[in-house]
Protein backbone atom coordinates (compact mmCIF):
# COMPACT_ATOMS: atom_id res chain seq x y z
CA UNK A 1 0.00 0.00 0.00
CA UNK A 2 0.89 3.53 -1.01
CA UNK A 3 0.06 6.54 0.83
CA UNK A 4 -1.96 9.01 -1.53
CA UNK A 5 -2.96 11.54 0.80
CA UNK A 6 -3.07 12.91 4.62
CA UNK A 7 -5.09 13.23 7.69
CA UNK A 8 -6.98 15.96 8.51
CA UNK A 9 -5.73 15.99 12.06
CA UNK A 10 -3.19 16.88 13.74
CA UNK A 11 0.07 15.19 14.16
CA UNK A 12 -0.32 16.37 17.78
CA UNK A 13 -3.66 14.55 17.97
CA UNK A 14 -2.34 11.61 16.01
CA UNK A 15 0.37 11.39 18.46
CA UNK A 16 -2.31 11.39 21.79
CA UNK A 17 -4.32 8.02 20.09
CA UNK A 18 -4.59 4.54 21.57
CA UNK A 19 -1.40 2.99 19.29
CA UNK A 20 -4.00 0.62 17.63
CA UNK A 21 -6.43 3.06 16.73
CA UNK A 22 -3.61 5.18 15.33
CA UNK A 23 -2.77 2.21 13.21
CA UNK A 24 -5.95 1.84 12.12
CA UNK A 25 -5.97 5.90 10.79
CA UNK A 26 -2.68 5.48 9.18
CA UNK A 27 -3.74 2.44 7.03
CA UNK A 28 -7.23 3.99 6.23
CA UNK A 29 -5.34 6.72 4.34
CA UNK A 30 -3.69 4.21 2.40
CA UNK A 31 -4.05 2.82 -1.22
CA UNK A 32 -5.80 -0.72 -1.04
CA UNK A 33 -5.86 -2.62 -4.06
CA UNK A 34 -9.48 -3.69 -4.00
CA UNK A 35 -10.98 -6.35 -6.78
CA UNK A 36 -12.52 -2.80 -8.90
CA UNK A 37 -9.01 -1.27 -8.08
CA UNK A 38 -7.28 -3.91 -9.60
CA UNK A 39 -9.34 -3.87 -13.18
CA UNK A 40 -8.71 -0.18 -12.86
CA UNK A 41 -5.12 -0.58 -12.44
CA UNK A 42 -5.47 -3.59 -15.07
CA UNK A 43 -7.31 -0.78 -17.82
CA UNK A 44 -4.85 2.23 -16.92
CA UNK A 45 -1.91 -0.03 -17.52
CA UNK A 46 -3.33 -0.99 -20.53
CA UNK A 47 -4.15 2.42 -22.43
CA UNK A 48 -0.09 2.84 -21.07
CA UNK A 49 1.04 0.54 -23.01
CA UNK A 50 -0.84 0.07 -25.77
CA UNK A 51 -1.14 3.60 -26.25
CA UNK A 52 -4.98 3.69 -26.40
CA UNK A 53 -8.05 5.74 -25.45
CA UNK A 54 -9.62 3.69 -22.71
CA UNK A 55 -13.19 4.92 -21.32
CA UNK A 56 -13.32 4.06 -17.30
CA UNK A 57 -17.15 4.78 -16.42
CA UNK A 58 -18.83 4.11 -12.82
CA UNK A 59 -20.54 5.04 -9.86
CA UNK A 60 -19.41 7.18 -7.34
CA UNK A 61 -18.13 5.20 -4.78
CA UNK A 62 -15.73 2.89 -6.87
CA UNK A 63 -12.71 4.11 -6.01
CA UNK A 64 -11.84 5.50 -9.56
CA UNK A 65 -10.39 8.23 -8.48
CA UNK A 66 -8.29 7.04 -5.49
CA UNK A 67 -6.99 4.05 -8.00
CA UNK A 68 -6.13 6.70 -10.80
CA UNK A 69 -4.45 8.87 -8.62
CA UNK A 70 -2.43 5.93 -7.08
CA UNK A 71 -1.68 4.56 -11.14
CA UNK A 72 -0.53 8.38 -11.76
CA UNK A 73 1.59 8.85 -8.42
CA UNK A 74 3.79 5.44 -8.47
CA UNK A 75 4.19 5.00 -12.33
CA UNK A 76 6.83 7.35 -14.10
CA UNK A 77 5.32 9.55 -17.05
CA UNK A 78 1.85 9.41 -16.14
CA UNK A 79 0.15 12.56 -15.53
CA UNK A 80 -3.19 12.87 -13.68
CA UNK A 81 -6.16 15.72 -14.50
CA UNK A 82 -9.26 16.28 -13.15
CA UNK A 83 -11.96 18.17 -14.72
CA UNK A 84 -14.64 20.15 -13.25
CA UNK A 85 -18.06 20.99 -14.45
CA UNK A 86 -16.76 24.55 -15.39
CA UNK A 87 -14.52 23.43 -17.67
CA UNK A 88 -16.31 24.48 -20.26
CA UNK A 89 -14.25 25.98 -23.11
CA UNK A 90 -11.27 24.72 -25.16
CA UNK A 91 -8.80 27.06 -23.29
CA UNK A 92 -10.16 25.76 -19.98
CA UNK A 93 -9.53 21.86 -20.63
CA UNK A 94 -5.77 22.93 -22.42
CA UNK A 95 -5.24 24.90 -19.41
CA UNK A 96 -6.03 21.98 -16.63
CA UNK A 97 -4.20 19.51 -18.86
CA UNK A 98 -0.85 22.30 -18.54
CA UNK A 99 -1.37 22.58 -15.50
CA UNK A 100 -1.32 18.93 -14.53
CA UNK A 101 1.66 18.65 -16.81
CA UNK A 102 3.36 21.58 -14.56
CA UNK A 103 3.78 23.88 -17.54
CA UNK A 104 3.62 27.26 -16.78
CA UNK A 105 3.68 31.07 -18.13
CA UNK A 106 2.22 29.74 -21.10
CA UNK A 107 -0.21 32.43 -23.92
CA UNK A 108 -3.69 32.90 -23.17
CA UNK A 109 -4.22 31.50 -26.39
CA UNK A 110 -5.16 27.41 -27.45
CA UNK A 111 -3.52 26.73 -30.14
CA UNK A 112 0.62 27.77 -28.10
CA UNK A 113 -0.46 26.15 -25.23
CA UNK A 114 -1.87 22.83 -27.54
CA UNK A 115 1.70 22.66 -28.83
CA UNK A 116 3.33 22.80 -25.57
CA UNK A 117 1.10 19.77 -24.37
CA UNK A 118 1.75 17.65 -27.23
CA UNK A 119 5.90 18.13 -27.20
CA UNK A 120 5.81 17.74 -23.38
CA UNK A 121 3.78 14.33 -23.78
CA UNK A 122 5.92 13.07 -26.95
CA UNK A 123 8.69 13.33 -24.98
CA UNK A 124 8.27 9.72 -24.35
CA UNK A 125 6.13 6.67 -23.75
CA UNK A 126 3.35 8.43 -21.71
CA UNK A 127 -0.10 8.49 -20.74
CA UNK A 128 -2.62 10.96 -19.71
CA UNK A 129 -5.86 10.46 -17.08
CA UNK A 130 -8.62 12.09 -17.95
CA UNK A 131 -10.60 12.12 -14.16
CA UNK A 132 -14.17 13.94 -13.98
CA UNK A 133 -14.13 13.70 -17.79
CA UNK A 134 -17.94 13.41 -18.10
CA UNK A 135 -17.91 17.54 -17.19
CA UNK A 136 -16.21 18.06 -20.65
CA UNK A 137 -18.58 19.35 -23.57
CA UNK A 138 -18.43 18.12 -27.13
CA UNK A 139 -15.51 20.73 -28.30
CA UNK A 140 -13.45 19.75 -24.89
CA UNK A 141 -14.07 15.98 -25.93
CA UNK A 142 -12.79 17.17 -29.54
CA UNK A 143 -9.71 18.71 -27.94
CA UNK A 144 -8.30 15.84 -26.20
CA UNK A 145 -9.03 13.47 -28.98
CA UNK A 146 -7.07 15.87 -30.96
CA UNK A 147 -4.00 15.76 -28.74
CA UNK A 148 -4.38 11.66 -28.81
CA UNK A 149 -4.46 12.21 -32.82
CA UNK A 150 -1.57 14.47 -32.63
CA UNK A 151 0.65 11.86 -30.57
CA UNK A 152 -0.65 8.53 -32.32
CA UNK A 153 1.76 8.33 -34.72
CA UNK A 154 5.00 6.97 -32.94
CA UNK A 155 5.16 8.78 -29.88
CA UNK A 156 3.84 6.35 -27.05
CA UNK A 157 0.85 8.35 -25.95
CA UNK A 158 -2.42 6.35 -24.50
CA UNK A 159 -4.97 8.19 -22.44
CA UNK A 160 -8.02 7.37 -20.07
CA UNK A 161 -11.36 9.01 -20.10
CA UNK A 162 -12.68 7.91 -16.61
CA UNK A 163 -15.90 9.53 -14.97
CA UNK A 164 -19.31 8.60 -14.27
CA UNK A 165 -21.60 5.99 -15.80
CA UNK A 166 -22.82 8.53 -18.55
CA UNK A 167 -19.38 8.95 -19.58
CA UNK A 168 -19.58 6.09 -21.73
CA UNK A 169 -23.18 7.36 -23.37
CA UNK A 170 -20.91 10.60 -24.21
CA UNK A 171 -18.01 9.02 -25.71
CA UNK A 172 -20.11 6.31 -27.44
CA UNK A 173 -22.05 9.73 -29.22
CA UNK A 174 -18.80 11.15 -30.52
CA UNK A 175 -18.20 9.09 -33.65
CA UNK A 176 -14.73 10.03 -33.49
CA UNK A 177 -13.46 9.73 -30.38
CA UNK A 178 -15.45 6.20 -30.21
CA UNK A 179 -13.27 4.98 -33.01
CA UNK A 180 -10.21 5.62 -31.33
CA UNK A 181 -11.40 3.89 -27.94
CA UNK A 182 -10.75 0.55 -26.72
CA UNK A 183 -11.15 -1.81 -23.85
CA UNK A 184 -13.93 0.06 -22.16
CA UNK A 185 -14.92 -0.47 -18.58
CA UNK A 186 -18.15 -0.22 -16.85
CA UNK A 187 -18.21 -0.33 -13.29
CA UNK A 188 -22.28 -0.79 -11.71
CA UNK A 189 -21.07 -0.36 -8.25
CA UNK A 190 -18.45 -1.56 -5.33
CA UNK A 191 -18.73 -5.45 -4.80
CA UNK A 192 -18.77 -6.75 -1.18
CA UNK A 193 -15.23 -8.45 -1.93
CA UNK A 194 -14.02 -4.70 -2.08
CA UNK A 195 -14.78 -4.26 1.54
CA UNK A 196 -13.46 -7.62 2.21
CA UNK A 197 -10.49 -5.73 1.05
CA UNK A 198 -10.21 -3.17 2.59
CA UNK A 199 -11.15 -4.44 6.12
CA UNK A 200 -8.11 -6.58 5.17
CA UNK A 201 -6.09 -3.96 3.96
CA UNK A 202 -6.98 -1.57 7.29
CA UNK A 203 -5.63 -4.14 9.49
CA UNK A 204 -9.26 -4.91 11.42
CA UNK A 205 -10.87 -8.29 12.08
CA UNK A 206 -14.36 -7.98 13.12
CA UNK A 207 -16.97 -10.49 11.60
CA UNK A 208 -20.22 -8.30 12.77
CA UNK A 209 -18.28 -5.00 11.19
CA UNK A 210 -17.52 -7.07 7.97
CA UNK A 211 -21.09 -8.00 7.55
CA UNK A 212 -22.44 -4.70 7.78
CA UNK A 213 -20.06 -3.03 5.32
CA UNK A 214 -20.43 -5.45 3.01
CA UNK A 215 -24.18 -5.02 2.89
CA UNK A 216 -23.58 -1.27 2.16
CA UNK A 217 -20.86 -1.81 -0.73
CA UNK A 218 -23.57 -1.03 -3.15
CA UNK A 219 -24.90 1.70 -1.84
CA UNK A 220 -24.74 5.56 -2.98
CA UNK A 221 -21.17 6.64 -2.51
CA UNK A 222 -20.18 3.14 -2.11
CA UNK A 223 -16.70 2.28 -0.62
CA UNK A 224 -15.41 6.41 -0.38
CA UNK A 225 -18.95 6.52 2.20
CA UNK A 226 -17.57 3.29 3.88
CA UNK A 227 -13.88 5.03 4.27
CA UNK A 228 -15.56 7.79 5.75
CA UNK A 229 -17.35 5.62 8.42
CA UNK A 230 -14.36 3.86 9.26
CA UNK A 231 -12.08 6.97 9.93
CA UNK A 232 -14.98 8.48 12.26
CA UNK A 233 -15.35 5.45 14.15
CA UNK A 234 -11.95 5.79 15.26
CA UNK A 235 -12.48 8.90 16.45
CA UNK A 236 -15.37 8.14 18.13
CA UNK A 237 -13.45 4.79 19.51
CA UNK A 238 -10.83 7.91 20.61
CA UNK A 239 -13.78 9.88 22.22
CA UNK A 240 -14.56 6.48 24.60
CA UNK A 241 -11.22 5.91 25.21
CA UNK A 242 -11.47 2.35 23.55
CA UNK A 243 -9.67 1.04 20.57
CA UNK A 244 -12.27 0.25 17.49
CA UNK A 245 -14.59 -1.94 17.61
CA UNK A 246 -17.98 -2.98 16.05
CA UNK A 247 -20.00 -0.78 18.18
CA UNK A 248 -18.35 2.89 16.82
CA UNK A 249 -18.02 1.07 13.79
CA UNK A 250 -21.90 0.68 13.86
CA UNK A 251 -22.54 4.41 15.93
CA UNK A 252 -20.58 6.16 12.77
CA UNK A 253 -22.60 4.68 9.86
CA UNK A 254 -25.92 5.33 11.87
CA UNK A 255 -24.47 8.72 11.87
CA UNK A 256 -23.64 9.09 8.17
CA UNK A 257 -26.81 7.32 7.43
CA UNK A 258 -29.42 10.43 8.88
CA UNK A 259 -30.13 8.14 11.95
CA UNK A 260 -29.77 8.79 15.56
CA UNK A 261 -26.65 7.92 17.58
CA UNK A 262 -28.28 7.93 20.81
CA UNK A 263 -29.27 4.44 22.41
Amino acid sequence: MDRIDDSGLSEDLQDGMRPRNRDYLARVREFVATPSAEVILEKANFAHRSYEIVPIGGRPGVGKTRTLRYYAATTPRVWYVRFSPDTTSVFAVLSEIAEALGLGNLPSQPAPVRRAIVHRLAAGPSLLICDEAQNLTTKGFEEVRAIFDHLEDGDGFGMVLAGHLDLLDKVASLPQLAGRAAAELRISEAKPADVDALLAGWGFECEHSRQLLRKQAGQKNGLRRIAKVFASAITLAEAFGADLAFEHIERAWRGFDGRSTTN
